[in-house]
């Protein structure tokens, strides 16, 4: 997914692009983080190892997080489970659902 197409559905702020457009997947926790991957958290420490497991993006919404690599994407947002919403219904776009009547 394009990190432009991100900024724009979660309606954040691009506050370093680095040199990255665009992300393979993205992960709220930790343990489900890849590398080319967007990663959503507010907590430093988790923040930091993402960095180190080669995330191309971190999306946050406390004001004070720092960016600590400036090769990778930065988005701002207001409020950090409104996005990843946002960015679960766009995934969601995609996929059928299917229904079955309840057997008895």
């Amino acid at each position: 997914m394009r990190i432009d197409t991100i900024v724009n559905l979660v309606d954040g702020i691009l506050t370093n692009s680095g040199y990255i457009s665009d992300v393979i997947g993205f992960a709220d926790k930790i343990e489900k983080v890849k590398r080319e991957f967007l990663f959503i958290s507010n907590d430093r420490d988790e923040i930091k190892k993402a960095v180190e497991k080669g995330v191309y993006a971190i999306l946050y919404s406390d004001d004070s997080i720092e960016i600590i690599d400036n090769e990778i994407a930065w988005i701002n947002v207001l409020n950090i489970n409104e996005a990843l919403l946002a960015l679960l219904k766009y995934r969601l776009l995609n996929v059928t659902l299917y229904t079955t009547d309840l057997l008895t």
